[in-house]
């Protein structure tokens, strides 16, 4: 079966005619179901000029499940760039080169100094590329139809509990905590054994964010504890240690939560624009490109 180039961006173009997300007319659009293969391969092959046209930099490559997870199993075999997972301004950068990373069923599973990530890819995960203005391939997004996406997150900070779903299994021993995003589609959470920290945590159980790291950020800073980011399908893990305010993120795997980004209240770094059909599961960033963080 021949994917469908839908992005779930759906506006006729008034002179061209063609949709302002996928370039196809009203005609193939509505016969894209019935259609023979042929005849979506043909569609397919002229979509590329249609868009450049058009202008509409995110593209759809012609992907199914498996081309996808053999896409994220190449990068980090290859180190190749960097993974994020979050949202704008609450974000895990992966950068992993992990030459062992491999497959279990439909899921990618790979480790590199100071953080892992797992990536399910199955028939609900679709594939945008985000063009260059020379036309070169840039970030690349593995996104999920917002029907997926559970109803409600927390507003405040919650103790999940332990951690059963951890990538390393010693993670079950320690307690997560969500710090309240509030976003459907990601949550960033601290997972900690440290008694210490169990009780300072404990007593800002239901404050939001902007509180809990007003006046406890610089003990989360100090302890730099593990940091979780989750998105549907998507986890990732992060054990280096949290740079002070002003300071420089390590080298390799790290997180970033800042406020200010935050209050823009956007799942996907300025310039990517995914629309309202589907949220974004993680994003790869080519090597030497910019992860849309700071």
């Amino acid at each position: 079966m021949i994917a469908s180039p839908c992005i779930g961006i759906c506006a006729l173009d008034p002179v061209t005619q063609w949709c302002r997300g996928c370039a196809r007319s009203r005609d193939e659009i509505a016969g894209w179901g019935t259609c023979e293969p042929e005849t979506r391969a043909q569609i397919w092959a002229a979509l590329p000029a249609r868009l450049d046209q058009l202008g509409v930099p995110l593209r759809r490559p012609d992907w199914g499940e498996e081309e996808i997870r053999a896409f994220v199993l190449d990068t980090l075999r290859r180190g190749d760039g960097a993974w994020s997972v979050g949202v704008h301004g609450a974000v895990a950068e992966v950068p992993i080169h992990d030459p062992t990373a491999r497959i279990e069923g439909d899921t990618v599973i790979a480790r590199d100094r100071g953080g892992a990530l797992r990536l399910r890819i199955d028939r609900h995960s679709r594939a945008f590329r985000q063009m260059t203005a020379e036309g070169g391939a840039g970030p690349t997004v593995i996104a999920v139809d917002r029907r997926r996406l559970p109803e409600t997150r927390p507003a405040g900070l919650t103790e999940v509990g332990h951690d059963d779903r951890a990538i390393d299994p010693a993670g079950d021993r320690e307690i997560l905590f969500d710090l309240g995003l509030g976003f459907r589609s990601a949550r960033f959470m601290i997972r900690t054994a440290d008694p210490t920290l169990l009780r300072l945590l404990r007593r800002f159980v239901g404050a939001p964010l902007p509180r809990v790291l007003t006046e406890a950020g610089n003990c989360f800073i100090e302890a730099s504890p593990m940091r979780v980011v989750e998105a549907f399908g998507a986890r990732a893990e992060i054990a280096s240690p949290i740079p002070p305010p002003n300071g420089r993120s390590p080298d390799g795997c790290h997180t970033h939560l800042l406020p200010g980004a935050l209050a823009l209240a956007r799942e996907t770094p300025p310039g990517i624009e995914l629309g309202d059909t589907y949220a974004p599961v993680a994003i790869h960033f080519p090597a030497g490109g910019d992860c849309g963080t700071a």
